[in-house]
């Protein structure tokens, strides 16, 4: 973390934050920021046409990079930070030599402004337009390797996920589109705004990213398919920037109504209020230092950075890594996508809507293992959830070669002797051999009973395993597969646990 020097406290609202530093230099609005990798470096961009580069931890200025014919929108930092790229006005992107500022070369391809760069870990660099397209470059060549069509309107804000999974692009059409890149960057889902998309992040820990849009508010969205999660009406005019903390725990909102804002990720409550003369412009920006509780915001219109040490020991962001948002296993695309549909099963608002998410969990969870064969099918004995088949040649589920059943409960109780019944009768009916019941608050006690009991009938009875939500939670935080997962469901029912 860096070693900043003491600054004046400020307390605003529940949320205890420090400045330690006001750095200014430039001569023209600041635009996007960005820490380097190892956090030691911060990028400013500026309508000054210049990019300074700053050592903060001794508040000094290494670079000052020159060259750009017009305001500089963007910068985006290589993977191994030993290069940073920068994007204008004059439609050009300029490789830097981090460590010394020198020019490296320049990339030509866009007809219009540079508006956002992003460079992925695995090196791909995309870079987004007013003359909206997406060009992702072959760096070997100085040429665009690919060009993304799509947006109807310039393109503000571009993103890569943390696992590379998808490229997140965001436009004045008023949509964010996601980009796959294992299918040659075809485009996957479509979120719908009401107003200009202005600004996008990823979070850290989950398949989830968050919107800043013009008609004031922010709204976090699952990437597999485009569905919105939750929204909140976060500024009185528009909101320019959003960033998440390094720990997902924070998400920080500018706008232009001379605020930046915190708030907590999980529940969107606001936990602090900084007060922050705007110069009203679409694209200042903030960030998150990538490992330390360190925020960078703008001063003076826009004119200078500020930086902020927040106090994460006093209490208000208590619970922000529990069961909404468990840290999860790293590496892991299908269990990131499971984690961001069990944390919307969490706040979905009617009965109806909780219980379509926890299918959404089941299905995801049952399909790294099973053939989903049907959803919601109407049987003669009432509607089964979840209708798996076996596909794998392993002598463990050839024990139970029927289909499989799956039941989800998504309610704030424990469920009852009857469902269990219910779905005991509904496995008899249709010859299934083995079911799995999923409630998110678990079972009662005699519930549990009914459930151990088909593990030990010496009649041929399916057998009933259990799943709940605390089983799922702890999953989430550990490397197990989910297929060894089940197992070990399975295994525990039969011996009455």
């Amino acid at each position: 973390m860096p070693d900043f020097l003491d600054g004046p406290v400020v307390t605003v609202t529940n949320l205890n934050i420090r400045l330690v530093a006001t750095l200014a230099g430039h001569t023209g609005e600041i635009r996007r920021l960005a820490w380097s990798p190892d956090g030691r470096m911060l990028a400013s961009p500026s309508s000054d046409r210049t990019v300074r580069v700053w050592d903060l931890q001794h508040r000094v200025v290494l670079h000052v990079l020159r060259g750009h014919e017009g305001t500089v929108y963007t910068v985006a930092w290589s993977p191994d930070g030993r290069q940073l790229a920068s994007g204008a006005s004059d439609g050009t992107i300029r490789i830097w030599d981090s460590s010394t500022g020198d020019l490296q070369y320049i990339l030509r391809g866009h007809a219009d402004w540079v508006n956002a760069i992003a460079w992925a870990p695995n090196q791909v660099l995309a870079s987004a337009s007013e003359d909206r397209v997406i060009l992702v470059w072959d760096l070997s060549a100085n040429s665009p390797s690919r060009t993304l069509i799509g947006h109807n309107n310039c393109i503000n804000t571009l993103a890569w996920s943390c696992d590379q999974r998808w490229l997140a692009s965001g436009s004045g059409d008023r949509t964010v589109r996601i980009w796959d890149p294992r299918s040659g960057f075809r485009e996957s889902a479509i979120a719908e705004h009401p107003d200009w998309v202005i600004s996008l992040a990823w979070s850290p820990r989950l398949g989830i990213f968050a919107t800043a849009c013009w008609d004031g508010y922010i709204r976090e969205w699952l990437a597999e398919d485009g569905r919105l999660l939750r929204a909140r009406l976060a500024h009185t005019s528009r909101p320019t920037s959003i960033a998440y903390s390094h720990d997902g725990a924070l998400l920080a909102s500018k706008g232009c109504d001379d605020t930046v804002r915190l708030w907590r990720s999980d529940t969107y409550d606001q936990v602090a209020l900084i007060p922050e003369q705007s110069s009203g412009r679409q694209s200042p920006s903030l960030a998150f230092h990538p490992s330390a509780p360190v925020l960078v915001s703008l001063g003076d219109r826009d004119m200078s950075l500020r930086v902020w040490e927040i106090d994460t020991t006093n209490g208000a962001l208590a619970g922000t890594g529990g069961a909404d948002f468990p840290d999860l296993a790293i590496g892991d695309p299908e269990r990131e996508v499971l984690a961001a549909a069990w944390a919307r099963a969490s706040i979905a608002d009617t009965p109806s809507q909780r219980g379509r998410v926890m299918e959404d969990v089941a299905e995801l969870l049952f399909g790294q293992v099973f053939k989903i064969v049907s959803r919601d099918r109407r049987t003669a004995v009432g509607e089964v959830d979840l209708i798996c088949e076996p596909v794998r040649i392993d002598p463990f589920w050839l024990r139970w070669p029927s289909d499989v059943f799956v039941e989800c409960k998504n309610w704030d109780r424990q469920r009852p002797v009857a469902d269990a019944n219910e779905f005991l009768g509904k496995c008899v009916g249709c010859n299934a051999e083995l079911g799995f019941f999923v409630s998110a608050s678990g079972f009662t006690v005699e519930a549990l009973e009914v459930m151990k009991r088909s593990w030990n009938s010496k009649i041929p009875t399916p057998k009933i395993a259990w799943v709940t939500g605390e089983d799922i939670e702890h999953w989430l935080t550990t490397n197990e597969g989910a297929e060894a997962f089940l197992k070990r469901i399975i295994r525990r029912s039969n011996l009455g646990r």
